[in-house]
């Protein structure tokens, strides 16, 4: 948990990257001018994944970050949350996020 505030600062960062992408693509008319940008878009989530495994946490998707608490659970947090309010089991497949 006490990871949070730079894994916060590090998802700004790189979603407001993504975003920029994201309205480029939108308006790009033609297939390979997407095709860039979908490839640009995966290299940002990349490197936002990369660095947000370095500070020791776990990507379980786009802009959603997991802490191992121990014990068989999670602590699960989603951008543009601004505190850990949730947790998901590690057990099974659920993708269900539960409130503290």
């Amino acid at each position: 948990r006490a990871l949070l505030p730079t894994i916060i600062r590090v998802t700004d960062r790189w979603h407001f990257v993504a975003e920029k992408l994201a309205l480029k693509y939108q308006s790009a008319k033609k297939a390979p001018q997407r095709r860039a940008l979908d490839r640009k878009f995966r290299d940002v989530m990349d490197k936002w994944t990369k660095q947000v495994e370095q500070l020791g946490a776990f990507v379980r998707g786009p802009w959603e970050v997991e802490f191992d608490a121990g014990e068989g659970f999670f602590w699960s947090w989603q951008y543009p949350e601004d505190d850990i309010y949730y947790y998901q089991s590690n057990e099974g497949e659920s993708d269900e996020r539960f409130p503290i």
